[in-house]
């Protein structure tokens, strides 16, 4: 036995006249937070940046008549998040927050510095709030620009510490992260083509009191103006999980034609004890934790059809939850309580760049990276189990005169 389909199997219930949508941040007017409570993924909101708080949001319903739902599956609709690089996460609670925003974890900036190789410029140059998207024009450089830098970061200790994933945890616990804001010059100073030469890349290590614990990456800098760029990781790669000697070595390694890194911010998104607990008083249902662009279940995804994806954007990505809860009667899943707020978190630092004069019929954006959100899909979850041995039962069929919808009937 398994299955071949996984739906949302409802009406969305955060996608009406009376729900609230509030994002953290807009591209612009033509890409509203307002249009993600509308069942139509052609109308999407876009975030101004990169910048993970500024990738958040939540979802309410507002009328104070309106019970709740069970919903235990969450659907991202119309999504730029990239496989590989893209990760999002629903936390579901059954009341409204008492703070607005939402809390969301912490941004440790760095406190001292050391090591430096090729450098100039200290942690004071990079030591801005990205939880405000703060940058006060100071980067670090590298003294000649022909050859890489490196300079050793280090971080007051954290209060509360970091939450510690289970050692068997799966990849994508991932709770911790260091975001750094970052830029390319010299070179000719525009974008250049990748399969012609190579952009400057940022490497960043995770240190613990001066020694290495793991190389976390190395990532292109591909654009002039600014970056951001995501290196995750896990407080139980600690040795001590207080997370009190966390360190963070950033190398900046030269491309084609001169091109070199600048660093502008860097830090630690601190996904601590306080956020993990919060809500817990104000009814917490259910915490995703974080998820890859697609989801493990199916690989395949889309909005009612199942017409083939694009490899690198799989535009639609779902999460149904496990049990959750104590349950009851009639209670999908053993989910305890009726969902009625839905909050969002998406990360990704390889999104698409928009493209200024390609936006059909809104006003042409300037060039940047954002990420993009059609309509957040939240109902109960519904996996239709087939013999596999009789082969496929259920299918999505699309009687639409068109090739490609975004519609489909269940057949």
């Amino acid at each position: 036995m398994g299955y071949n389909v996984v739906i949302c199997a409802g009406p969305n219930h955060l996608g009406t006249r009376v729900s609230k949508w509030t994002m953290a941040s807009e591209y612009s007017a033509d890409f509203p937070d307002d249009n993600l409570k509308l069942a139509r993924p052609s109308l999407v909101w876009r975030s101004s940046n990169q910048n993970p708080f500024l990738c958040t949001g939540y979802g309410l319903h507002n009328s104070a008549n309106f019970p709740g739902s069970f919903a235990d599956a969450i659907a991202i609709v119309a999504h730029t998040l990239r496989q590989g690089s893209g990760r999002w996460r629903a936390r579901l609670f059954s009341t409204a927050l008492p703070t607005d925003p939402p809390g969301l974890p912490r941004w440790i900036a760095p406190n001292g510095s050391s090591g430096g190789t090729n450098v100039t410029g200290s942690h004071t140059a990079v030591d801005d709030d990205l939880s405000t998207d703060a940058d006060d024009g100071n980067m670090i450089v590298p003294t000649s620009s022909v050859l890489p830098w490196s300079i050793l970061l280090t971080f007051p200790d954290p209060s509360p510490g970091p939450v510690v994933s289970p050692i068997d945890a799966p990849a994508s616990a991932r709770r911790q992260a260091f975001i750094v804001k970052c830029k390319y010059a010299g070179g000719t100073g525009v974008d250049i083509d990748p399969a012609g030469g190579s952009y400057p890349t940022l490497k960043a290590q995770l240190y613990e009191g001066g020694s290495l614990v793991r190389t976390l990456g190395s990532k292109p800098v591909t654009l002039a103006g600014s970056q951001y760029l995501i290196f995750e990781w896990d407080a139980n790669e600690l040795a001590d999980p207080s997370g009190a000697g966390v360190q963070l070595k950033l190398t900046g390694n030269t491309g084609t034609g001169g091109l070199f890194v600048q660093a502008k911010v860097a830090g630690w998104w601190l996904e601590d004890t306080d956020f993990e607990d919060y809500g817990m008083s104000t009814g917490l249902l259910a915490d995703s934790g974080w998820l890859d662009a697609v989801d493990d279940l199916t690989k395949n995804m889309a909005f009612g059809s199942f017409y083939p994806l694009r490899v690198l954007r799989p535009e639609t990505s779902l999460h149904r939850f496990e049990t959750v809860g104590v349950g009851g009667p009639g209670v999908a899943d053993g989910l305890a309580d009726k969902m009625r707020y839905l909050q969002l978190l998406l990360m990704d630092d390889q999104t698409p760049t928009v493209e200024a004069g390609l936006e059909v019929g809104r006003t042409p954006l300037a060039v940047d990276k954002y990420l993009q959100l059609g309509v957040p899909w939240a109902s109960q979850g519904l996996e239709l189990s087939v013999n596999r041995e009789l082969g496929e039962l259920v299918r999505v069929d699309d009687r639409s005169i068109r090739s490609e919808t975004m519609g489909g009937n269940l057949g």
